[in-house]
């Protein structure tokens, strides 16, 4: 019988998405300024986070997503936001 508690496996985060957001950790960091300034994010961060897929955690693989499970996708927001606050809270520039 499956159990809807999640195992520990399951809270430690997904490591390629972990691995995907450090690999972008570089971006954030050069632009914390001007997302702290701005209160979005900057066009080529943007474009950095959906080169690495962050934005298709909970999108079918079928559909060129990367499926992973909601509590592993908290975890892994969870890590992106931490390399800076706004980050994981910002939303896309209007065009």
């Amino acid at each position: 019988m499956d159990t809807l508690i999640p195992t520990s496996a399951e809270l430690a985060g997904d490591p390629e998405v972990i691995a995907r957001a450090e690999a972008v950790r570089p971006a954030v960091a050069a632009a914390s300024d001007e997302i702290e300034a701005k209160r979005r994010l900057p066009p080529h961060l943007l474009d950095k986070l959906h080169e690495q897929k962050l934005f298709r955690l909970l999108m079918p693989k079928t559909s060129n997503g990367i499926e992973t499970g909601v509590p592993r996708t908290v975890v892994s927001v969870a890590t992106i936001e931490s390399m800076t606050a706004q980050a994981g809270r910002s939303r896309a520039p209007r065009k």
